[in-house]
């Protein structure tokens, strides 16, 4: 039998219902979305990136320690008399007779302080010679050791006694 249009009527009025609580459920979600996941996640990134970004920086600062921690064990020695006609290739200055000079594993002399202020300057270079680009040091997993032992480094004969 034919019901007549009343059902007909109910059936499209469900079908909008429907579909309106439909729409509605979807704008919600999407507005979960928009407003708590994505924002939750881009936070998390953030720090995750910000983390990477202090965990760098502590490791540079690390290898910068043990760097200088190494350099301090190369041999210094006050400069002489026959010396001073050199001059520092960092601040391009003469050397001075009893001025601290370090002697590099390549056997290049600079100044103590220069070459402490170079290696704490810029840590993507201050780890090598200032001439000819040799590094300082050798980092290993025990820390940084000079990249020759000090007994390996030719040192200048000292100069003639004026006694003698």
């Amino acid at each position: 039998r034919f019901l007549g249009p009343k059902h007909t009527h109910m059936n499209t009025t469900s079908f909008i219902v429907g579909f309106v609580l439909a729409a509605s459920i979807l704008v919600v979600i999407v507005m979960t979305l928009q407003y708590v996941v994505i924002p939750w996640h881009d936070k998390r990134l953030r720090m995750a990136a910000e983390g990477t970004a202090a965990d760098r920086a502590e490791q540079s600062a690390l290898e910068l320690a043990s760097v200088l921690a190494a350099f301090a064990m190369l041999p210094r020695r006050a400069v002489t008399e026959h010396e001073t006609a050199a001059e520092c290739p960092i601040c391009m200055s003469g050397y001075q007779e009893s001025e601290q000079i370090v002697t590099l594993a390549c056997a290049h002399s600079v100044h103590v302080g220069c070459m402490e202020q170079w290696i704490s300057k810029d840590s993507r270079r201050g780890g090598a010679c200032v001439i000819c680009q040799q590094p300082l040091v050798t980092l290993s997993a025990n820390g940084a050791s000079p990249s020759a032992a000090p007994s390996q480094i030719a040192l200048p004969p000292p100069p003639p006694h004026p006694g003698l």
